[in-house]
């Protein structure tokens, strides 16, 4: 009796084992299949995906950027614009603010070709004439990507004859530089050798130190001409005589 219990429970579980696979087995076939995306679905796909385009800032017209120029100039000179001026300085600082800011747009608007060469140019002089040594730095960066034209260099020795800050001089030096490479060399050596003889104390060493690149064979003697009415206790004197002397040695092969 024992036995045939035990015989009735093995067919019991496998009574139990069999229904659960088919079961099993019937569940797998109602589930939907995940089908994987054919080569020509995925390109259609792609061809759906939205393409965001790049904001050109450089979209501004020339003649709202002379506008805006004008305004700014005219803001700087009669000081009766809505700029702020809790102290003495605040209202140009505001101005020249704005001023630096217009230089950039049109920097990225003759970048962009949306300007020309001589647009660029006007702005650029207008700005270079305002008293304001971080406006005319400005200037002069967007000078620096323009081309050489007597109008700039007017307007360049005109800033310089009357400045004294070393600063944008500095600042100034690869421009005057291309300048004196393309046919102003005698006007800037007067220049130079006029700054470094009456021009204030930092201007005087800035150019002394820093005259290597504009010497060469023909101007060299009009530069020991300015040296010899120069105060020799002076550093200027020695920062000149020391750029004429390492000129020389670099021609003799030294």
């Amino acid at each position: 009796m024992k036995y045939l219990y035990s015989l009735l429970g093995v067919l019991f579980v496998l009574l139990v084992i069999i229904l659960s696979s088919q079961y099993e087995s019937a569940e797998l076939q109602e589930s939907p299949k995940i089908k994987t995306p054919t080569h020509q679905q995925q390109q259609a796909a792609k061809s759906l995906t939205p393409i965001v385009q790049p904001i050109n800032p450089a979209t501004r017209s020339f003649q709202s950027i002379e506008l805006e120029s004008i305004r700014l100039i005219d803001c700087f000179n009669d000081v009766n614009c809505d700029y702020p001026q809790s102290d003495p300085k605040s209202y140009f600082f505001a101005v020249g603010d704005d001023m630096k800011h217009l230089l950039k747009v049109t920097s990225a608007n003759f970048a962009s070709g949306n300007i020309s060469d001589n647009e660029a140019q006007i702005i650029a002089l207008d700005m270079l004439r305002i008293p304001n040594g971080h406006v005319q730095s400005e200037a002069i960066a967007l000078l620096e990507s323009l081309p050489v034209t007597d109008e700039s260099f007017s307007a360049l020795k005109s800033v310089f004859s009357d400045n004294f800050d070393s600063i944008l001089l500095e600042k100034s030096l690869t421009l005057l530089h291309r300048y004196h490479q393309q046919g102003f060399d005698q006007e800037l050596d007067a220049l130079f050798q006029s700054l470094m003889i009456n021009g204030g104390h930092f201007v005087r060493q800035f150019i002394s130190a820093n005259l290597l690149p504009f010497i060469n064979n023909s101007n060299i003697e009009s530069y020991r001409h300015s040296a010899s009415q120069m105060n020799n206790s002076t550093l200027e004197f020695r920062q000149l005589m020391s750029t004429l002397n390492e000129y020389e040695l670099i021609q003799q092969g030294g």
